[in-house]
């Protein structure tokens, strides 16, 4: 999601989600349901369309015309490999980005807009996480979080992404 809003602001550009995987609520291979929650961030989110994630999956006879020419058309970016590929960057919207995209350096020199984009509205914390948050800023503290659950239990998961 981090590297979607920094191409959205490169190229001053809306950001749409396609949310559809968020709908399932049954555990399946590799999938492990969960809900949205980016929301209580200070970002706009917009869910596409059906119609709008169609636009990539069926081109139309005018965009297909586009693709031979080597035209701007709507086109899905696939991540290879959870490796940095600076090709990424010269794409241009319309594009529907499909992977992880997890390499730091996607982010190098943005960890300030990266940082403002997800901190946390403390005016949102529930008490509890309040004062968690003060003995937290009271302290010098670390914080480690390692997802086991669906890693280790689903097979396809575990083989696709490993266990640390």
């Amino acid at each position: 999601m981090r590297l979607q809003v920094l191409l959205q602001k490169k190229n001053n550009s809306c950001l749409k989600i396609d949310g559809d995987f968020l709908k399932l609520k049954e555990k399946r291979p590799g999938y492990t349901p969960r809900i949205f929650e980016l929301s209580i961030f200070k970002n706009n989110y917009f869910e596409a369309s059906e119609n709008e994630i169609k636009q990539f999956t069926h081109l139309n006879l005018q965009d297909r015309i586009k693709k031979k020419l080597h035209i701007s058309y709507p086109r899905i970016y696939k991540e290879k490999l959870y490796l940095f590929d600076e090709l990424l960057f010269k794409n241009k919207p319309p594009i529907y980005l499909m992977g992880y995209f997890q390499s730091y350096k996607y982010f190098v020199g943005k960890e300030k807009l990266i940082e403002n984009l997800f901190s946390f509205p403390v005016n949102k914390l529930n008490p509890k996480n309040l004062d968690l948050l003060i003995k937290i800023k009271s302290s010098n503290s670390v914080s480690i979080h390692i997802r086991r659950g669906d890693y280790v239990r689903d097979k396809i998961t575990n083989e696709f992404h490993g266990v640390c």
